[in-house]
């Protein structure tokens, strides 16, 4: 009997073709790396490749490799606008609260000028004038602040002040932000 030498090849292009992810899956984990919502991409990602994830690894890579970069930036962010103290976003917070008192020093000039006297408190202020804030977002990162969130309200016979207590929390200490403090940050 004759013997046969027929012998199968494993380099056929299609079966190596087969092996790979298609690029349209690899461009969907790559949307993982869109911070935030890549999260979702990354997650649906790596459930994809646990199908086949031999066939699939990549998806794995890139969809996990996408969500850590979601959490480290996020991380980040969270740590210098709230915790790191003295950075560009405390700046930011006290140029935010600066435009916010000279928003209210004009809705309390035009309230005097409608009433005759200024208001007994912002509250009164805001019912008038409901566009405004007159919460102090510096305030809430205060540790263990015990007062309101409004800013701060003084009202004598013929005058008003307004400003925020800082980042002390304490009214009347060198930490005070006015609206005509803007130089002084610079």
């Amino acid at each position: 009997m004759e013997e046969n030498n027929f012998q199968v090849q494993n380099d056929n292009p299609i079966t190596i073709k087969d092996k790979k992810a298609p690029i349209g899956l690899i461009i969907f984990s790559g949307l993982s790396f869109i911070p935030a919502i890549g999260v979702f991409f990354g997650i649906i990602s790596i459930m994809i490749s646990l199908f086949n994830f031999k066939r699939f690894k990549l998806l794995f890579i890139l969809g996990l490799s996408g969500i850590m970069l979601s959490i480290i930036i996020y991380s980040t962010l969270y740590y210098f606008g709230e915790i790191e103290r003295g950075g560009v976003f405390d700046k930011l917070s006290v140029d935010t609260d600066i435009e916010l008192l000279k928003q209210i020093n004009i809705e309390l000039a035009n309230y005097k000028l409608r009433h005759g006297v200024y208001p007994s408190n912002l509250i009164e202020l805001n019912k008038e004038a409901k566009y405004i804030t007159i919460e102090d977002p510096i305030i809430f990162k205060v540790k263990d602040y015990k007062g309101d969130s409004l800013f701060y309200y003084q009202l004598t016979s013929d005058s008003v002040n307004v400003f925020s207590v800082g980042m002390d929390g304490k009214p009347f200490t060198k930490d005070d932000i006015h609206s005509y403090d803007k130089s002084e940050f610079e």
